[in-house]
């Protein structure tokens, strides 16, 4: 039997494996799969015992042909951490307005360019994205939700222009 320490620190394990399965541009379902002008730039896969839970983030190829470009190197990012995680703040208390205190756990950001999964779809050059996970303070809260498997909640995708990007769930049980 397991100790709640070593219960604890599995979903933190998996949590954390799940932020690390990030798999850009994956084929799905009929109903999930990428249009002629729809491509999907991150998918976030969390497994547990009962469920398996995908979720996708699809953009269309002209919604990222507008977007700032940015190399990493010459010039300043064009939307700070600071207000990606502001926007995705804003989102993630929607989806719980009763939790008021909250902390960004992650940011992650990610460069189209160079995957090699999207080199065929037009991708402009230079184009990023941020995926950032935002928690409750109260550690007691972010066990519920992960308990009820309501953690993939808080995680968001923003693009450079400060729209966000909207996730499309799905749950195999």
């Amino acid at each position: 039997m397991l100790s709640e320490l070593m219960k604890t620190r599995l979903k933190y394990l998996v949590s954390l494996v799940s932020m690390l399965i990030l798999v850009l541009n994956l084929g799905g379902e009929d109903s999930l799969k990428p249009t002629a002008r729809r491509i999907r730039i991150a998918k976030l896969l969390t497994i547990t015992q009962q469920t398996q839970d995908e979720i996708d983030w699809f953009v269309d190829l002209d919604q990222l042909a507008r977007q700032s470009k940015w190399d990493g190197l010459t010039s300043d990012i064009p939307l700070p951490s600071v207000k990606a995680a502001s926007i995705c703040l804003a989102e993630t208390k929607k989806h719980y307005p009763e939790i008021k205190d909250w902390m960004v756990q992650a940011i992650m950001i990610y460069s189209l360019s160079r995957d090699p999964e999207l080199r065929n779809e037009n991708v402009p050059a230079n184009v990023w994205y941020y995926q950032i996970r935002i928690v409750p303070k109260d550690y007691q809260k972010l066990k519920e939700l992960e308990d009820a498997g309501k953690d993939t909640d808080l995680y968001q995708v923003v693009l450079m222009d400060g729209s966000l990007v909207k996730p499309v769930r799905s749950v195999y049980r």
